[in-house]
């Protein structure tokens, strides 16, 4: 397995660029991408754009072959690919994240609202004297 930072390191180094359909753009672009979670995302350039497309860069040069090897452009698009997929797995757990972490803050919001309830039932089915004994 290759080291993900390796290709990091070779992308900005070597400067890969990714075609788009408004141009090219660096790998450092790649991170202000959206990755479509939903059908309803509207944006032009997608993560999962510029991956397919590379990939059907990949398919259009590979031609199968049992004797010679894989020529660069073919080692460089897979590289750009795995970089693209990597920024997407990255981008994916950090939605996750994101989401897990707002709905355990929406329970802890719901538990206060109930326990501000509680309390006040409590003191709503006191009598006046024992409320009046609470204020002094």
């Amino acid at each position: 397995m290759v080291d993900v930072n390796e290709y990091f390191k070779n992308a900005s180094r070597l400067k890969y660029r990714y075609e788009t359909v408004k141009g090219d753009i660096s790998t450092e672009d790649l991170w202000q991408l959206p990755v479509p979670l939903t059908d309803n995302c509207k944006s032009e350039i997608t993560l999962d754009i510029i991956a397919k497309t590379i990939n059907k860069q990949i398919k259009a040069e590979t031609e199968e072959s049992f004797v010679s090897t894989k020529n660069k452009n073919v080692q460089l698009l897979e590289t750009k690919l795995e970089i693209v997929k990597e920024v997407i797995r990255y981008k994916i757990a950090e939605a996750n994240k994101k989401r897990e972490e707002e709905s355990q803050e929406n329970l802890k919001s719901r538990v206060r609202a109930a326990m501000f309830n509680k309390q006040n039932q409590e003191l709503e089915s006191m009598s006046i004297e024992e409320l009046t004994k609470l204020l002094n």
